[in-house]
């Protein structure tokens, strides 16, 4: 089929009609398109806290992280609110910038000291940074807050058993498990700990469980059977 081809102008446009035509290319999904109308926007006017923040979202989802840092940034000077505080530590992280991602995410918790998935990235920014102690605390205090987070269990046994505190990480798979995690990967790790713990014939029921949780490449995401290179998936042939 076709594709749809975006002509974009901004001459003569008001602040309000770019304001308008950015948020519109932004809801179609053209968001580089809305970028260009975001910029122009800002070359015109003072955009306000909200245009900031949408701005910002647009740029962060082209994966134009240094840009919509300092979007955020501009933001926040307008208005300091911990959910774009978050999305600034986010954009920081994927940066690189571990320790100003750590720094900007303890002014959000500062401001919203009861929402669990501050804390759970917070815990992700903390490991990285090799803090593992107080990242285990971010954990746990993410999980009083809210235990029914799978995926964040899974990296907290994770993080457990490569410190070695296997008991503990088993039951943290174990819980992952019971509340909705599943692949083979968690199976594996599960059963891992667990022979290391010499729980052999749980860790053989984990690992016969990771087998049949193992999904195969489908040829389907070749179109034919016909076309799968011969020399091998993700080979350089």
């Amino acid at each position: 089929p076709k594709s749809s081809q975006v002509i974009r102008s901004s001459e003569a446009l008001s602040s309000t009609d770019l304001q308008k035509q950015a948020e519109g290319l932004a809801a179609i999904g053209e968001l580089k398109y809305a970028a260009d109308a975001y910029a122009d926007l800002s070359l015109i006017s003072s955009p306000d806290f909200e245009t900031l923040t949408d701005y910002g979202d647009v740029l962060a989802d082209l994966g134009r992280l240094t840009e919509a840092e300092a979007v955020y940034l501009q933001a926040l000077v307008q208005n300091i609110t911990p959910s774009v505080l978050k999305k600034m530590a986010d954009t920081q992280f994927s940066l690189g910038k571990t320790s100003e991602a750590i720094e900007t995410m303890n002014r959000t918790l500062l401001l919203s000291p009861d929402d669990a998935s501050s804390y759970a990235s917070y815990a992700a920014f903390l490991q990285k940074a090799g803090r593992t102690s107080e990242a285990l605390d971010a954990y746990d205090h993410s999980f009083k807050l809210n235990d029914a987070q799978p995926e964040l269990w899974a990296d907290y046994a994770n993080l457990l058993s490569s410190i070695g505190r296997n008991k503990e990480a088993a039951d943290a798979y174990k819980h992952a498990i019971e509340i909705g995690m599943g692949g083979n990967d968690i199976w594996n790790n599960y059963s891992r700990v667990l022979q290391q713990l010499g729980l052999k014939e749980e860790a053989q029921r984990a690992k016969e469980q990771a087998t049949r949780s193992y999904v195969p490449i489908s040829s389907s995401m070749f179109g034919s059977s016909d076309s799968i290179p011969v020399c091998g998936i993700g080979s350089m042939c």
